[in-house]
């Protein structure tokens, strides 16, 4: 367990910029409220130069001098200026406390949060390209995952040969005060525009903006963690949190704390159930016997048929092995084809809501997730027959409810705004969403707290019509019956997005098959 850091309070001296916030452990859902870190974010900074384009996010020293302007000296900055540039303008001495502030808290959480997994897999903190903090964490299989923490957006998800699966709007705002846009946003206490879906269900209000309050905020990430060392994936997990202040209960008149933990992992199904996947470990740590024996017996579970080896990307993960259990694994290449489809790399988002105020509230609360596409007309959502669906297709100020007879439904090239109620659960089962690119399909699972899914396609209400062409948007989340909270308690969704790298022809489209017989 780390040493909590002295408490954080605002800095005075630019030159000397005070400890980061204190660190608080996470904590099962439904305990009493955690105390939120105070990390006071900067009011204004310098917005991002063109297209967000989001990887790791860099370290200060990485920082090339002329993005930290506001921590250098007046003289640096007349040494480092290009003969024919004009005079950079002087930062005012808040943004200087700003910037110094931020530079501060991610060099706090780079030393005692960040976790490199003897297994490969790890997380690193830096500052992303609108100058707030930002977690970066990486899977020894080559997959990534960057947490923004203005809205504690997942602003990108990497595949091993670079490619993003998720999708940033090139219009967003990189000024760490807009929604970011794109990304896996948070919807709270409002889904979508007041006068809509919310209206419907009876928590529409006019003082809260589109989609609600968390995508706005600022987080604070205060825990980290990886598996147990005898668990085959270290499962890398970051806990972010925030809470309401006078700004938001301007907005929404109710005292909230929110959570936020995000898993970059493989399967979970294949790990033991016993093994604690929270982030409450850091760093090494010795297993106990019964973590051992109980991932003994995982592993024998979910070992290849004829129990010959594992996986080759796991042997890059520590495995010493010796010459007769190398060839044995280059023996069973078949097995080896098995497992590795049978585990696929996720990613697991768990928002927790926490009423700490005096009077009960009622709220909507989603994940949504914004994936980038090959083509439109071929991006499409399965597993939603006999759904009712909450349409908001024609006009977004009058849903009106009916059936959905067919089991997927495209995208296209229209305005899709709809909610699916009661979809992608486990007595529903998943529902799957193929982009269109024929390289990859996605596995949408709604857990505790998550029963609808929304399909969002904007079309051409966006700036540029052209973008909707880009990518598709679907919600998971609590929408259609609006969770009510009392004092003190808590409420929990998790929604897990499994990736499943696709093989040729492995996404079939029946309707073009022609006629055939049985």
């Amino acid at each position: 367990m780390p040493k909590a850091p002295p408490e954080w309070q605002p800095p005075t001296d630019p030159s000397g910029p005070s400890a980061p916030p204190e660190f608080t452990p996470p904590r099962d859902p439904g305990t009493a409220p955690r105390t939120v870190p105070e990390f006071e974010p900067p009011e204004q900074v310098p917005p991002g130069k063109g297209a967000p384009t989001p990887g790791r996010p860099a370290r200060p020293e990485e920082i090339p001098d002329p993005e930290r302007d506001p921590l250098r000296t007046p003289e640096r900055r007349r040494e480092t200026r290009e003969p024919d540039e004009e005079p950079a303008e002087e930062p005012e001495p808040e943004e200087q406390d700003a910037m110094a502030a931020v530079v501060a808290y991610v060099e706090h959480c780079q030393e005692v949060l960040s976790i490199e997994d003897e297994r490969g897999g790890g997380i690193e903190v830096g500052i992303g390209q609108n100058s707030c903090p930002a977690a970066l964490l990486y899977h020894p299989m080559g997959y990534s995952a960057v947490v923004n923490m203005h809205g504690a957006n997942v602003v990108s998800w990497k595949r091993p040969d670079g490619s993003d699966i998720l999708h940033l709007r090139p219009d967003t705002p990189m000024d760490g005060a807009s929604p970011i846009l794109g990304g896996v946003p948070l919807i709270f206490p409002q889904y979508g525009r007041a006068s809509g879906i919310a209206a419907y269900a009876g928590v529409g209000s006019s003082s809260v903006p589109t989609n609600g309050l968390l995508n706005r905020m600022h987080w604070s990430l205060i825990g980290t963690g990886v598996t147990g060392l005898d668990a085959p994936d270290p499962a890398p997990t970051a806990v972010f949190a925030t809470e309401s202040d006078e700004s938001t209960y301007a907005i929404w008149p109710f005292h909230f704390q929110a959570f936020y933990t995000v898993s970059l992992m493989c399967t979970d199904e294949i790990l033991p159930d016993n093994l604690n996947l929270k982030p409450i470990t850091r760093g090494k740590r010795e297993p106990t016997e019964e973590e051992l024996a109980a991932a003994a017996a995982a592993q024998a579970a979910a070992a290849p048929k004829r129990g010959r080896g594992r996986p080759n990307k796991w042997k890059a993960l520590g495995d010493k092995g010796n010459a007769e259990e190398e060839e044995e694994e280059e023996d069973a290449d078949e097995d080896i084809e098995e497992a590795e489809e049978a585990w696929p790399v996720q990613l697991r988002c768990v928002l927790e809501i926490v009423n700490t105020g005096d009077e009960p509230f009622t709220f909507e609360a989603a994940v949504q997730s914004h994936v980038g596409i090959g083509q439109m007309a071929s991006a499409e959502a399965q597993g939603l027959a006999g759904k009712m669906v909450l349409d908001c297709d024609s006009n977004p100020d009058k849903p009106w409810l009916h059936m959905s007879t067919d089991d997927s439904t495209t995208f296209g090239e229209r305005r899709m705004d709809r909610v699916y109620i009661d979809a992608g659960n486990e007595k529903s089962g998943s529902v799957m969403i193929y982009p269109g690119n024929h390289r990859y399909h996605l596995e949408l699972i709604h857990r505790e707290g998550f029963r609808d899914l929304g399909l969002w396609n904007p079309h051409h209400d966006l700036p540029d019509p052209s973008m909707f062409n880009d990518f598709i948007a679907f919600s998971s989340g609590e929408i259609a019956r609006p969770v009510r909270l009392e004092p003190e308690e808590s409420w929990s969704g998790e929604m897990v997005l499994r990736l499943h790298e696709e093989k040729p022809d492995e996404h079939v489209q029946w309707e073009n098959m022609g006629d055939w017989e049985s």
